[in-house]
């Protein structure tokens, strides 16, 4: 049995293996693309700001949106995807 489960092995890893200088890559983009979205969300508020001043806040808001939104999925997407390409296509 053990010798069974040592010859899947040598063939299994390899697969595996081709995988991970990708899902390094994902993992390490995503953030960045997450923060780059905050930025420009942050440089619209600030846009804003001077443009109209504190007396349209709708203006504020959809910035800030923005900005958490890309957050929110710069994030996600550095955990999901590598987990998927591990979990889906190997």
């Amino acid at each position: 049995m053990k010798v069974a489960a040592e010859e899947i092995a040598r063939t299994e890893i390899p697969k595996l293996e081709g995988y991970v200088n990708a899902i390094g890559a994902i993992a390490a983009i995503a953030p960045l693309l997450g923060f780059l979205g905050t930025v420009t969300g942050m440089i619209q508020v600030f846009e804003a700001l001077s443009l109209e001043g504190l007396s349209n806040p709708e203006v504020l808001s959809s910035g800030i949106s923005q900005a958490l939104i890309t957050t929110a999925f710069g994030l996600s997407y550095c955990y999901t995807i590598p987990c998927n390409l591990l979990v889906f296509q190997v």
